[in-house]
């Protein structure tokens, strides 16, 4: 996750962050970069229930949406349904960097009997294929199978109500 205005957790600002940032969303409720900045300063403070809720606001911000690959097919957007027996295609969001560091997400949708496809950038085809719960990747703008519902990659951990005792962390990095 990112750091708030240069502030982190080890300069002892990060619970001034979230009440000015608390404050700014309460003056102006509809604004995305608000909301943004809470959801970072929330992060960092360790508040990863709240912070995650607001790092949704991400896909709302000037020049960021959600990839159209799932938009285009009218996939549902996972919002924490039983998976059991249903196919979720994760998506791609950010970097590659982040895309290695929140696969790890993908194991805990896979032990409750879903199977899960990651669209996924050719260069990390190979490595993310062998992730745990991963049963096929596929490369964007590629025929993607038959999927019951979408997840943006990096909404794994708010949808899977992840707080910081149960951060995936078995993957060797």
């Amino acid at each position: 996750m990112h750091f708030v205005s240069g502030v982190d957790r080890s300069w002892g600002f990060a619970d001034e962050a979230v009440a000015c940032q608390e404050k700014a969303v309460s003056l102006a409720p509809d604004n995305a970069e608000a909301h943004w900045n809470l959801a970072n300063a929330l992060l960092v403070a360790g508040q990863l229930e709240r912070g995650l809720a607001e790092y949704e606001w991400r896909f709302k911000r000037p020049g960021r949406a959600e990839r159209p690959a799932a938009l285009a097919l009218n996939i549902p957007r996972w919002k924490g349904e039983a998976l059991r027996g249903k196919t979720l295609l994760v998506t791609l969001e950010q970097g590659m960097g982040d895309a290695i560091h929140y696969i790890r997400f993908v194991e805990s949708i896979s032990t409750v009997g879903a199977r899960v496809v990651v669209e996924c950038v050719p260069a990390l085809a190979d490595l993310l294929s062998t992730a745990p719960g991963v049963a096929l990747v596929v490369a964007p703008g590629t025929a993607v199978p038959e999927a019951s519902y979408y997840a943006p990659l990096m909404s794994l951990p708010h949808l899977l109500g992840t707080t910081l005792d149960t951060i995936p962390a078995r993957m060797p990095y």
